[in-house]
């Protein structure tokens, strides 16, 4: 849990911002804050990813640069944060020195343009809410300096419509995969790719997208959710992938194709033998099918079986067992891993059961995610203090 001092300060400047809207404050003398709830994602991003280094443009108060800051200290990490306006500098750099955080944030005060440069990078997560109209420049430069598996995230891409602008850049960019998770005022989420995803990858997923419209027996997330599951799986560096309940596959492709880029590997599991047919010859036909292996039965025989440990697991399964399938493989998951469950905004009352588990059980962090059907993300504490260690 964030310790008390942190979140006092938080719902202060919580108070202080929503006291400031309701007045009408100027924009150029308001925190201009973003919501809690996009906080709490990149809290929980940073903490999944382990960066070693953060680059945030748009420092105002230090609101978000709190979130950042107390995610880095707990993974060993370190934030620079820029920021324009000398009055909103210092009082950053006074609220973060107020709760200890200070020796994890370098702040400085100056244009992002000029500033960008003079980090030295490379960069391992970037996070840009800066003057709208700025975003695209600021991003050309951030993502120079991003590693390979990095992610780039952009506030404000669902509040603002100029930012229409913005999110069409980083989509015409093949080197780039993004999804917009709508927390807050609209998080952009974006991985610097290693190479362009395959053409045959990318043909096998609109057949099934179209084959999906026609057949109400093939469930699957929805695409952004897709390029979600891909992008968490190379930001965090997760090799081991286990998925219980595959469908036609889809989900699974998305996993297996980032998979592919961290030298990892899927296991999938699925009870529906007519599925599994279908789903073998999506993988043959995306040139995928070397890095997935596929377990063909019910999840509770088959995953006591499986030693692990894993990195990232992907429950879309029957909803009545999810908790037993959890307590099964929660040994089982790396310290420091992913666990996603989906359907919690489709099938709320049957997942109730699974979310209030992992929102109570020491040892997670957990938070739902608006995309799709409805992704609850959940991190196992990591006590390891780098990437790699």
């Amino acid at each position: 849990l964030m310790r008390k001092d942190i979140v006092t300060l938080m719902r202060d400047l919580e108070r202080r911002d929503a006291e400031e809207r309701r007045l009408g404050a100027p924009v150029e003398v308001r925190g201009r804050n973003l919501k809690p709830d996009a906080g709490a994602f990149l809290n929980l991003l940073v903490k999944a990813t382990r960066p070693r280094l953060t680059v945030e443009v748009g420092t105002s108060n230090g609101y978000s640069t709190l979130w950042l800051a107390e995610a880095a200290q707990a993974v060993g990490g370190r934030i620079v944060t820029l920021e324009l306006r000398p009055k909103s500098h210092a009082e950053a750099v006074a609220n973060l020195a107020q709760v200890g955080l200070g020796n994890v944030v370098e702040a400085r005060l100056g244009d992002a343009h000029a500033l960008i440069p003079d980090v030295k990078g490379p960069f391992d997560l970037a996070f840009l809410d800066a003057e709208k109209d700025d975003y695209v420049p600021l991003a050309e430069k951030l993502i120079a300096k991003l590693r390979v598996g990095s992610l780039l995230v952009a506030d404000n891409v669902t509040s603002h419509s100029e930012l229409k602008a913005y999110l069409d850049f980083v989509n015409a960019n093949p080197a780039l995969l993004t999804a917009v998770v709508p927390l807050g005022q609209g998080e952009a989420v974006t991985v610097k790719l290693d190479q362009p995803l395959p053409a045959a990858f990318l043909q096998t997923l609109a057949e099934q997208e179209a084959r999906a419209k026609s057949s109400s027996n093939m469930n699957q997330v929805p695409r952004e959710a897709g390029a979600l599951l891909n992008i968490l799986v190379r930001s965090t560096g997760a090799r081991q992938i286990l998925e219980v309940g595959m469908s036609g596959g889809y989900s699974t492709l998305w996993l297996a194709q980032a998979a592919r880029a961290t030298k990892g590997r899927v296991t999938t599991v699925e009870r529906d033998s007519a599925k599994v047919n279908i789903a073998r010859k999506n993988f043959a036909a995306s040139g995928l099918a070397d890095v997935i292996d596929v377990q063909v039965g019910d999840a509770e025989r088959h995953l006591p079986r499986l030693n692990g440990p894993f990195d990232l697991v992907f429950l879309d399964a029957d909803k009545e067992n999810q908790v037993d399938y959890l307590e099964v493989l929660l040994p089982r998951i790396t310290a420091g891993g992913l666990i996603l469950s989906d359907n919690h905004l489709t099938h709320p009352a049957d997942l109730a059961d699974y979310t209030a588990y992992v929102r109570s059980l020491p040892g997670l962090e957990s938070l739902l995610l608006p995309v799709g059907n409805g992704l609850e993300m959940t991190w196992k504490v990591d006590s390891r203090r780098r990437k790699g260690a």
